[in-house]
């Protein structure tokens, strides 16, 4: 649709088609298929489970890995194409230009694409996160957290599934992100090898913003189990809008834009990354998940009647 140049309205129908193919092949499935049945027979599952399952990561890995997986094609795909158009960069002009040099200034152009994408790569990832986190206030509405509690695993042991999954999956997302974008990018500019490095370094320095807000989601399910649902979704969409990417734009003020984590990454590879905001990152991620744990070994659960 090019937004930044002219308006082209057109590929918005086929946006449209897409959906009412879609929405009419939902109802004709609809029709034909049993309640609580889909359309393939189910398969018969597997005599012995699996030794991975014996341990709380392993299950915790279970439950999502569809999910990661999903997630991760979609970066890959996501990738692959903002890669490609890598040799495009130097000839953007008016908005476009000014938006991107806000990242690496007027010098390095296109390492300023490069950080907004990694960037963009991590406000994602970030909701991957918060999705996954948020099984921790499901396990324990639900009733499944009373089940693995009356095992040996303990609840710091049930926590810390949750967030070694989350480093985890993180880290592969930015990395299938960062792998992609260099493969296609390297294809057109050259540099493959160069590339591929300066991108997985700016795909990893996300990893600490989003660790604060791992951490800041873990501590609302801990302190306001209730209403955690809400305010984690708020948290992320708050970080996002008041980030980099739309608080300067929207004509946001310094210390509310300073509030979101993703403000205070370092614009790798457009300029060289720094240590004090990591560390500063590293540390408040740490407080708010010992915040966490204390409050979990403290408080009652809730769990269903």
């Amino acid at each position: 649709m090019r937004p930044f140049a002219d308006d082209t309205w057109w590929p918005l129908t086929l946006a449209v088609l897409v959906m009412v193919s879609l929405c009419s092949l939902a109802l004709v499935l609809l029709g034909k298929r049993d309640v609580g049945r889909g359309m393939l027979p189910e398969r018969r599952g597997a005599s012995h489970a699996s030794p991975a399952l014996l341990s709380s990561v392993g299950l915790v890995w279970r439950l999502q890995r569809g999910a990661l997986l999903g997630w991760a094609t979609g970066l890959l795909g996501f990738g692959l194409v903002f890669g490609a158009l890598s040799d495009q960069i130097g000839g953007l002009k008016g908005q476009a230009t000014e938006w991107y040099t806000t990242f690496g200034g007027d010098v390095d152009l296109l390492g300023a694409y490069w950080a907004s994408m990694m960037q963009v790569a991590g406000m994602a990832v970030s909701i991957y996160v918060v999705t996954l986190l948020l099984r921790l206030h499901h396990d324990e509405a639900q009733g499944q957290l009373e089940a693995v509690l009356g095992t040996a695993v303990s609840r710091v042991r049930w926590l810390g599934a949750y967030a070694v999954n989350a480093l985890v999956g993180s880290v592969l997302l930015l990395l299938a992100f960062a792998v992609a974008m260099a493969m296609t990018g390297g294809q057109v500019l050259g540099g493959t090898g160069s590339l591929l490095s300066e991108l997985i370094v700016a795909a990893l320095i996300q990893l600490p913003a989003i660790g604060v807000l791992a951490a800041a989601v873990i501590t609302v399910i801990m302190l306001l189990p209730r209403w955690s649902v809400g305010l984690s979704w708020a948290l992320v969409v708050g970080s996002i809008f008041v980030g980099p990417m739309f608080g300067p734009s929207l004509g946001l003020p310094t210390w509310l834009v300073d509030l979101s984590p993703f403000t205070h990454v370092p614009n790798a590879p457009a300029v060289d990354p720094t240590i004090g905001p990591m560390l500063g990152l590293c540390l408040t991620s740490g407080l708010l998940a010992a915040a966490a744990v204390l409050l979990l070994r403290r408080r009652n659960l809730t769990l269903p009647a």
